[in-house]
């Protein structure tokens, strides 16, 4: 077996190029959606007008590598892990020291999803003029476990804010 490949999943693919290759090569070893994904990146990857699609497809792209192949069966007693994320408002921030913003800015952690019918793509809710508010996860954004979710967060933080703010 080929060192690298060796590796844990998160010390090999620490910037979208490295998750890109190893779609690439997951597609060259038959997998036809994975394929498909790639052909949808390099239809948008410059067009200017979808960057909030193309920030998507490459989340979609690291989901798959972090994945390493796994694809959720969407069945009741199986969990599906995200990245999710508070995020604050310039007026929220004014009066805390940078101490607390350093601490309190971004939270992440895993969250699990046993029930696809909340799973949909960047299905959105709020209430109470955004006292209160819910975004949920697509489901290709899906990871296998709670630590890949965190890593995915922290470590793709940049593209998840295109796609998350488009």
């Amino acid at each position: 077996m080929e060192k690298n490949k060796t590796k844990l999943i998160t010390e090999r693919i620490k910037t979208f190029d490295d998750a890109l290759k190893e779609v690439e090569r997951l597609a060259e070893g038959g997998n036809d959606d994975l394929g498909i994904l790639l052909a949808d990146y390099e239809s948008n990857a410059d067009n200017i007008y979808t960057k909030g699609v193309l920030a998507y497809i490459k989340l979609c792209i690291i989901a798959a590598a972090l994945n390493g192949g796994w694809v959720p069966k969407y069945k009741e007693e199986e969990y599906r892990w995200y990245p999710w994320f508070i995020v604050w408002r310039k007026e929220e921030l004014q009066n805390k020291s940078d101490a607390w913003i350093k601490g309190h800015n971004i939270h992440m952690f895993g969250g699990n999803s046993y029930d696809a019918s909340i799973c949909g793509l960047a299905f959105g809710y709020s209430s109470l003029s955004w006292l209160y508010s819910s975004l949920h996860c697509s489901a290709c954004l899906a990871l296998k476990n709670s630590e890949l979710a965190e890593y995915c967060g922290k470590q793709f933080i940049d593209i998840w804010a295109e796609y998350i703010f488009g």
